[in-house]
């Protein structure tokens, strides 16, 4: 079985969990579980074809149900998970090629003129009057630099995904060392790795563009050199997602961390791994800061690059975060949403 260490939380023996009761009545159930579901997905991408899959994985679901000892959530995680394992799948049958940027290093990055973002550096600076953090902007009031991400950093993406991208999106965030400080205390309390996580979907390529310099004190975008390259145990990534964003378990909140303790021990697990991982597989690989310059811009994929947004220790970072859309995502979507509704239909019992 595919082994990562950002997807490998052994949370019963890590020194930030003590405080938390661990069931281990299902461990060794779900870990033979787990392991035929691995192999059963990874012939199914091989194959293009999921009917045999999700077959499997139904009779599979229904012998947990009746097996597993007092797993709350369980039938609705299977169904969660089967979506998730859905879209990925459909996502990794139509990519180019293993992860977006094959060599070193794990972000595609460009330098333009600053000039070329001048709007939205200017409505940057009046979001900071107004004591806003949070706002989309507009792209075409800066046709240049439009013109240049559609010419440069819209076929690099669409390449990769093996399909259209379409309508960037654009939204600038800010983030503050005075103003934001105490809500970061609860990801940083622990290790300075607390925030690191994944993206949750398959499409997340966000293309970041600092408006301002942005150097160590202001808290520089950060990442796993590498980690992009690291492989994917996608059952596993699927059931942890089920149980981080489809439960709500967010793992620096006493109650979710009970309730992660209560999972059996594969599938406790989610996205925010600096929580869940502790510091070893961060203190083990090279974590860069992405310091640069205004109009440094940085193309990355979120949802297999261990990263995160920095911390600001003395001052404030002012960057534009673009996304764009795609046509297949609505269908991979569709496709997922019909199988979490066959899922329904099959296995036994209602609601969580």
């Amino acid at each position: 079985m595919v082994i990562n260490p950002f997807q490998q939380f052994d949370l019963a023996r890590d020194p930030y969990w003590t405080d938390v009761t661990f069931d281990t009545r299902n461990d060794s159930l779900f870990d033979g579980v787990i392991e035929n579901l691995s192999a059963e997905f990874e012939r199914a991408v091989a194959q293009r074809s999921l009917f045999r899959f999700v077959r499997v994985y139904v009779d599979t679901s229904r012998q947990l149900l009746a097996k597993a000892q007092g797993v709350e959530s369980l039938r609705f995680i299977l169904i969660k998970a089967l979506g998730r394992l859905v879209g990925t799948h459909d996502f990794l049958c139509r990519h180019t090629r293993c992860t977006l940027n094959e060599n070193r290093p794990s972000l595609r990055g460009w330098t333009i003129d600053p000039e070329m973002v001048k709007a939205a550096r200017e409505q940057a600076a009046r979001m900071a009057r107004n004591g806003v953090y949070l706002e989309d902007v507009d792209l075409s009031a800066m046709p240049e630099f439009k013109k240049w991400l559609m010419e440069t950093v819209k076929p690099v993406i669409s390449e990769y995904v093996g399909s259209p991208a379409i309508m960037p999106w654009a939204q600038i965030r800010q983030a503050d060392a005075t103003i934001h400080g105490n809500g970061w205390q609860s990801y940083y309390s622990q290790h300075p790795y607390g925030y690191f996580h994944y993206d949750e979907y398959t499409y997340s390529l966000p293309t970041i563009v600092y408006l301002e310099d942005v150097d160590e004190e202001c808290g520089p975008f950060s990442f796993v050199e590498g980690g992009d390259k690291l492989p994917q145990n996608h059952v596993l990534r699927a059931f942890h997602q089920a149980v981080g964003h489809d439960l709500r378990n967010n793992p620096v909140e006493p109650e979710a961390r009970n309730n992660i303790g209560m999972l059996p021990a594969a599938i406790r697990g989610g996205d925010l791994l600096g929580a869940l991982a502790g510091p070893p597989p961060f203190t083990d690989r090279e974590v860069i800061q992405a310091t640069g310059k205004a109009g440094q811009v940085s193309l990355f994929e979120g949802f297999v690059l261990p990263h995160a947004g920095g911390h600001p220790k003395t001052k404030s970072r002012r960057a534009m975060f673009i996304a764009f859309r795609y046509p297949a995502k609505k269908y991979a979507d569709i496709k997922a949403s019909l199988a979490q509704k066959y899922m329904e239909f099959a296995l036994p019992g209602d609601g969580k």
